[in-house]
């Protein structure tokens, strides 16, 4: 499984865009055998506490939105690109903090467009 999670290159696009605000040389997907070892190197963000509860699920959307993907397309021969991917984890992250009080100072759209600043607000 790891390499369907981390090693392909249609997943590698998604990760790149997620990972682009806190990218750093040593978490390359490429140095990660298991899907394990990737998930406890995930950096860990400094922001505001809503942005760092969003991307502690960052990478549980977005291994759920792949897994979706896949079987989409093997059982229902539904295809997506990687950005529509990326969108459907945004979507699960957003719907998985509904209960959280801080979401209310945040709309679905800063997660979409603006990521990257979105985490590291303050």
């Amino acid at each position: 499984m790891g390499h369907l999670f981390l090693h392909c290159d249609f997943v590698g696009r998604i990760w790149e865009r997620i990972l682009a605000p806190l990218i750093t040389q040593t978490l390359s997907l490429h140095n990660f055998l298991t899907v394990e070892a990737f998930l406890l190197a995930w950096p860990r963000p400094a922001g505001n506490e809503f942005g760092v509860r969003v991307w502690k699920l960052a990478p549980y959307a977005v291994l759920w939105s792949i897994w979706r993907a896949r079987n989409d397309n093997i059982f229902r021969g539904r295809v997506r690109n990687a950005m529509q991917v990326q969108k459907e984890a945004m979507a699960y992250l957003w719907n998985w903090m509904a209960n959280d009080e801080h979401r209310k100072e945040h709309h679905f759209r800063e997660l979409l467009l603006e990521w990257g600043g979105f985490l590291h607000q303050h």
